[in-house]
């Protein structure tokens, strides 16, 4: 299948290059220039058919999209060759390079242009907010400017077309009606300010002589888009471009991430295959510490300088339910998750916890001062029983009441021992 992606990619090129050609050298293509749009609508509808038997359209939005581009191109082709535009339309096709995003964020070779793509979907709602309210700015200051250039006597204003590039007769030579004469060429006019396209000498300078105040207004025009909105929209893409680079494979703060991946990969294949050897799907720690035996081993699992003590501890992380098992992909991702650093989700979790245990020993502190409490309550209260009691025994009263009390203090009662049997 990826040799016909490259194969249609190829006739995607092809074909807007004919398109191209159409266009700017028909004579080359003389009469077979009704013959190619067939021949590449064909060559389209074959391809869409195999995508459709094998069910693979509308999985990709990306293929979806390419298909109303081709059922576009097929219709200007078939129903109606007169209009060149619907075939012509066929060029977009060329969105299909977009497919390189999903490599390219995982190849260092394209790391550079993934990271300039990135950068721009990331910051894609910035920049749509950027773009209306330079789209609202070109309408508004337009008209505005129209407003001023024609807002004196007419007869101020030279209509006459200014030829050429010489640059002395575009400092007095402006034809107002080309550049001003409708809102929608005034707002054009505010679009090329905008991009800086000769805008002091063929506009700004002549309109000065004629109306400085509508020259005056251009001037915090492009002060306003070109210095202001067009200068966030690149802070916005740097940002956006150190944002996502900090999270890229390629960022020198993810290298040694990604080099211990690669090691932890190795540690899980040899892992695997052992599991192979016994029929096993799952991994214990008998089988992690008979592995860890072999020097190459012991070796790979050191260079990942994993944050335990010893494998127990890891063991413990592994499986934290005390299965007694875990799966490949369970050994792995554990792995990972001690190499990647801290994120806030993981902050989020040891904040949970910490809390956690806070409370916990807060509330066991309370009900240990609660039980401390009543202990000295009962040890006051037995304490004042105590000295009653002793208090009624040493007293002689108690010798009317019970004899054998004076008896055995005065050591003519003896209580006899136990009988041991």
């Amino acid at each position: 299948m990826n040799y016909l992606h490259v194969a249609v990619d190829i006739i995607v090129v092809l074909n807007a290059v004919l398109v191209g050609l159409e266009v700017e050298m028909p004579e080359l293509l003389g009469s077979l220039h009704d013959v190619f749009p067939i021949l590449f609508c064909v060559i389209y509808i074959g391809e869409f058919v195999l995508n459709f038997a094998q069910g693979t359209v509308f999985k990709s939005k990306l293929l979806m999209a390419e298909l109303v581009v081709v059922l576009v191109a097929v219709m200007g082709a078939f129903a109606l060759p007169g209009k060149k535009v619907l075939w012509r339309a066929s060029v977009f096709r060329i969105i299909r390079g977009l497919r390189i995003l999903p490599y390219a964020s995982t190849s260092h070779a394209f790391a550079d242009l993934w990271l300039a793509l990135a950068a721009m979907r990331k910051g894609a709602l910035a920049l749509a907010w950027l773009i209306l309210i330079l789209f609202l700015g070109l309408i508004v200051f337009g008209i505005g400017t129209r407003g001023l250039v024609y807002a004196g006597v007419d007869d101020d204003l030279t209509t006459a077309v200014c030829g050429g590039d010489d640059f002395r007769k575009h400092l007095m030579c402006i034809n107002v009606d080309e550049y001003f004469g409708s809102v929608y060429r005034s707002t054009v006019t505010m679009l090329q300010m905008a991009t800086l396209d000769r805008w002091a000498a063929h506009v700004v300078r002549p309109l000065s002589i004629m109306r400085p105040e509508a020259a005056m207004f251009i001037v915090c025009f492009v002060f306003v888009t070109t210095y202001g909105l067009l200068s966030i929209a690149v802070g916005v893409l740097v940002w956006c471009t150190v944002e996502v680079a900090k999270l890229h494979d390629t960022h020198r703060d993810r290298i040694s991430v990604v080099q211990d991946r690669n090691s932890l990969h190795e540690l899980r294949d040899y892992l695997g295959k052992c599991l192979a050897l016994e029929a096993r799907t799952k991994l214990d720690f008998r089988e992690i510490k008979e592995a860890m035996m072999l020097p190459s081993v012991k070796k790979v699992y050191d260079e990942l300088k994993l944050p335990v003590t010893d494998l127990k501890q890891l063991w413990t992380h592994l499986d934290p339910f005390s299965t007694g098992e875990v799966t490949l992909d369970e050994f792995e991702h554990g792995c990972i998750s001690l190499l990647e650093p801290a994120g806030r989700l993981d902050m989020a979790h040891l904040s949970a916890r910490l809390n956690g245990r806070g409370a916990f020993a807060k509330n066991l502190g309370d009900r240990c001062d609660a039980t401390i409490d009543d202990l000295d309550h009962i040890c006051g209260r037995l304490t004042v029983g105590f000295a009653k009691l002793r208090r009624h025994v040493l007293s002689e009263d108690i010798n009317e009441t019970f004899a054998e009390v004076g008896l055995r203090r005065l050591g003519k009662m003896k209580i006899p021992p136990p009988i041991e049997m």
